[in-house]
């Protein structure tokens, strides 16, 4: 709106009324700026003490579980021949049946399975990457991860499980560290 005054002195003053409170306004939207720009710092450095928590926790997880497949294929190499070669085949049975389970998607079912057939044959990546994956689909997102980068055989597609690794990060809010994986 168009004001009209009567006097130099009271436009004067009407535009000095206005620049304050154009004044104001710019040093309170600064002030609430600053305090959103706070606000997601604040957010930043919480998401990455859970994420250093995270890693600390699945670095533990990790140690525990390496021990395991160690303790498991000491197991296996004291078996006889005969006795191993059993256990294998026992592990590939298991292991099928996982498999099916799985594409009928009973993961729980599947989980069991596969963790029984690792256990039968720790040295068989094979299993251990796909009960990885079935861990993935029952939410254990940690030992899925886990699972998946103890796998180290070349019976897998390494990008496939990049990939699943990436996902679980994605599902536990670990988004920087995903991001990176699928770049």
């Amino acid at each position: 709106s168009i004001s009209t005054f009567d006097s130099k002195t009271q436009a004067y003053d009407s535009y000095q009324t206005y620049t304050k409170a154009v004044s104001e306004r710019v040093a309170q939207e600064g002030a609430l700026a600053a305090q959103r720009a706070a606000q997601i710092e604040e957010e930043k450095k919480r998401f990455d003490q859970m994420a250093q928590k995270a890693d600390l926790d699945r670095a533990a997880l990790e140690e525990i579980e390496k021990q395991r497949k160690e303790s498991l294929a000491k197991q296996q190499e004291t078996l006889s021949a005969e006795a191993k070669s059993r256990q294998q085949k026992e592990a590939k049975l298991l292991a099928d049946e996982a498999m099916k389970l799985y594409k009928e998607e009973k993961y729980s079912e599947a989980e069991q399975k596969f963790s029984r057939a690792f256990e039968l044959d720790p040295s068989n990546d094979q299993i251990y990457y796909a009960y990885g994956v079935t861990l993935y689909k029952i939410g254990k997102y940690n030992a899925s991860i886990v699972s998946l980068k103890l796998a180290k055989g070349t019976d897998f597609d390494p990008v496939e499980r990049a990939y699943y690794v990436a996902l679980n990060l994605m599902k536990l809010k670990e988004f920087p560290e995903a991001q990176k994986i699928f770049d």
